[in-house]
């Protein structure tokens, strides 16, 4: 969800600074523009870091913690041209693959921890199925909520003038990272993920003494 949240971010921003909108805006939020952005090669190459790009934003986590965030020119300026309604739809554009980042990211890990117990018969298929369906709509409930926090923390940054504060790139991820585990937890609460045993394949005969 972090080349999203850094998109959220931008066109957050975008709306934030209204008419005040431009470089220094960007790179105050600890966004740097002009960067060739992370290719699928560099995938491969930079095994230190690990580096995602998508759309023309692209988010480098070093083995220390440490985080970069970048984005072409070519967005920068689409960006910059965009009217107010634009960023909207931008935003919300990143808020949907947001969503279906955590999506992806929850089926992945339920399907992980239910195929050795649907195997083994401790988990019907249908509550199986059940419980990855379930856990889809938590993971993208949870990504929505964070791109969408992010992009909310940038637009108050950039409207205040917090950025001054210096490379406040941090603060928006935090915002989604803490908006993804509130939304998780909320739902989690909603819908308790607890899956009971597959019922036994029992069957009496007429007539069977008990």
């Amino acid at each position: 969800m972090g080349t999203a949240a850094i998109r959220g971010a931008l066109y957050g921003a975008r709306l934030g600074a209204g008419a005040a909108f431009s470089r220094g805006v960007v790179e105050k939020l600890g966004v740097e523009i002009g960067r060739k952005v992370a290719s699928g090669a560099a995938l491969v190459k930079q095994a230190p870091s690990l580096v995602v790009e998508h759309a023309g934003a692209a988010l480098e986590i070093g083995t220390q913690g440490q985080v970069a965030a970048r984005v072409s020119e070519a967005t920068f300026r689409t960006a910059m041209s965009s009217t107010v309604r634009g960023a909207l739809s931008q935003i919300g554009r990143a808020t949907l693959r947001g969503a279906a980042a955590g999506a992806a990211i929850d089926v992945v890990w339920a399907a992980a921890s239910l195929v050795g117990r649907v195997r083994d018969g401790s988990v019907s298929r249908d509550a199986a199925a059940r419980q990855v369906a379930t856990r889809a709509v938590r993971g993208a409930v949870a990504g929505a909520a964070g791109v969408a926090a992010a992009s909310g923390t940038s637009a108050l940054l950039a409207a205040t003038g917090l950025g001054l504060l210096g490379a406040p790139v941090i603060v928006p991820l935090v915002a989604m990272a803490t908006a993804s585990s509130l939304a998780m937890r909320a739902f989690d609460r909603r819908f308790p993920s607890a899956i009971g045993a597959a019922e036994p394949n029992v069957r009496l005969e007429a007539g069977a003494s008990l």
